[in-house]
């Protein structure tokens, strides 16, 4: 060491001996704070730098969000567009001269062929921080209670757009990457608000939930669910006024600007708050239930409880299910709320689906009667009002049939007895039509395509469809529900229907499309035989469950008392 100081110049003696130093932790390292998030900046030490060159906070920033080392001729190229490369390698050797002038010749690792960010340095980014926090606490992660933490300090690193207000006027490409960049971050801190609003209500703090669902708004005006969300907040908190005047804005805006008129959904929740449906008085907020298992055999069912009324609901899901993902519908979880305020509500996922093990093996409906059973056994409940929809349906039937010593009543809604067509059963799906519907089905698996079976009126609604893509991908695979939806074909339970001696009300939509209105018609027209049921053909939209409206809720709780005081 001491022949290698004797044959150097001082300055590059000082040099080793700094980063000796340095390594032994006698000489702090630098920080580097670069803020995109608004009009861009840099400090090195706590100290604000002005680099004085647009293109050098151009460069910088641009090393700093991708975090790999770039090659000189890709940069000169994406910054000076307009020239030749060798002048274009010049321009941005003088810049770099400049930058490393300006923050330090230890920021930056260069070498002939490439730049980067060195290691050497302490580099804080708050895009890069964001996107950790985002990482480790993806808005898909809702409702684990301690993302929130995580949400908060995300939302704050986002003070505004990212490099906003800022360009490099004769260079596209560098524009170009910039909009796709602020997009992406917008969208995310779209759906952290979201989930932010969306955690602050079920937990019964609206106030606390508003500030997230403005900002949210703020990013897309013309968003109708951001409308919805904020209506229903300013509703919960007290703020009747300010909930119906944001509905008349949403109006405004729609029809001024685009030229239409808000969703029906809007327009009933709208009326809902205009009428005292939904409100402080009306509306006691049920925090999200835990999720538990119970064993049914060798197999794990995961369910939910909420509420505690005098009357037992067990929610018989169709298909495909998943506990928690429901949580995240804001429409959904207030039906199970506005429930929940009467009765004790029971939520299970089957084998195979959701939460519960997978098995392997399309459950049959014994297996599900089973399971419905075990999970009866494990709140303790004696006797419960069934609510089956979809597949659930038959499921609740044979239920009923084999146990109508633990059963109260039995709604069913858009269901059936028979999983295919036949002579004597013409009202279920050809092979052909199912095999077709199937296909079509598993090519839409887990993405945001509008289900139009299912909820025909809202297929413009995108968020609903993101909701249902993402409950379908985390509640099962394509080949696993293709398994379930193969059991479906064979069931035939008409066979049981007169022996079913307990309150039945048969719900369904007149147009639905997956489960034709003469299959509820001839259920209910079975059963009534015994005087004992009733058959209601609805108007509604809503073919599936998850996807009814305020209305069709309060009309099954009306149910549920009248079938509870009947048995």
């Amino acid at each position: 060491m001491l022949r290698i100081f004797n044959k150097c110049p001082a300055i590059v003696v000082s040099r080793v001996l700094f980063r000796v130093l340095r390594r032994i932790k006698m000489v702090p390292m630098t920080e580097i704070r670069l803020f995109l998030f608004g009009s861009p900046r840099v400090e090195r030490n706590q100290q604000p730098i002005d680099l004085g060159l647009r293109k050098a906070l151009a460069l910088v920033s641009y090393l700093a969000v991708n975090g790999q080392p770039q090659s000189r001729d890709f940069l000169a190229g994406l910054l000076w567009p307009e020239s030749d490369q060798t002048t274009a390698r010049g321009n941005l050797r003088r810049t770099l001269y400049i930058l490393r002038k300006k923050v330090g010749d230890d920021v930056l690792k260069v070498s002939k062929e490439n730049l980067g960010v060195s290691p050497n340095v302490s580099f804080w980014l708050d895009v890069k921080l964001f996107r950790e926090k985002m990482s480790v606490c993806p808005p898909e992660n809702f409702p684990d209670p301690h993302c929130r933490k995580e949400w908060e300090e995300a939302a704050a690193l986002y003070t505004d757009d990212f490099m906003a207000g800022f360009s490099v006027p004769d260079s596209q490409a560098f524009d170009e990457w910039q909009f796709f960049e602020r997009e992406e971050l917008r969208q995310k801190l779209g759906g952290v608000l979201k989930q932010l609003a969306q955690y602050y209500l079920l937990n019964d703090r609206p106030s606390e939930a508003i500030p997230h669902a403005r900002r949210r708004l703020a990013l897309d005006q013309f968003h109708e669910p951001a409308h919805r969300m904020l209506m229903e907040l300013y509703a919960r908190a007290g703020q009747q006024a300010a909930a119906l005047r944001q509905y008349q804005e949403c109006r405004r805006l729609l029809n001024e600007e685009l030229g239409i008129s808000p969703e029906a959904v809007t327009v009933e929740l709208y009326e809902a708050i205009r009428s005292g449906i939904i409100s402080p008085s009306t509306v006691k907020t049920v925090k999200i239930p835990k999720t538990q298992y119970v064993s049914s055999g060798d197999v794990h069912i995961a369910y939910q409880t909420l509420g505690s009324g005098p009357v037992d609901l067990l929610i018989v899901p169709g298909f495909v299910s998943h506990l928690e993902v429901i949580w995240e519908s804001p429409t959904l979880a207030r039906a199970l709320q506005h429930l929940a305020k009467s009765y004790r509500v029971i939520l299970f996922d089957k084998r195979g689906v959701g939460l519960s093990d997978r098995v392997g093996y399309p459950p049959t409906l014994e297996h599900t009667m089973d399971d419905m059973l075990t999970v009866l056994d494990a709140v303790d409940s004696k006797r419960a009002v069934l609510f089956g929809f979809s597949e659930g349906g038959p499921n609740s039937l044979v239920f009923c049939a084999a146990h109508p010593e633990r059963v109260q009543g039995l709604i069913l809604y858009g269901t059936l007895a028979k999983g295919m067509r036949s002579v004597d059963y013409p009202w279920a799906l050809t092979q052909e039509q199912h095999a077709k519907w199937l296909d079509w089905l598993l090519s839409v698996w887990g993405k945001p395509a509008p289900h139009l079976y299912f909820a025909p009126s809202r297929a413009s609604d995108h968020e609903l469809w993101e909701w249902f893509a993402k409950m379908l991908r985390l509640g099962s695979s394509p080949g696993g529900v293709q398994g379930v939806l193969d059991v479906l074909k064979e069931i035939d339970v008409r066979q049981i229907l007169s022996s079913i001696h307990i309150p039945v009300l048969v719900m369904h939509r007149a147009e639905d499309r997956a489960m034709r209105v003469a299959a509820g018609r001839y259920i209910g027209e079975t059963i009534i035989v015994k005087q004992l049921s009733e058959i209601h053909i609805s108007s509604e939209e809503a073919t599936l469950a998850y996807f009814f409206r305020q209305g069709q809720v309060i009309e099954v709780g009306e149910i549920v008392q009248r079938l509870s005081m009947e048995s």
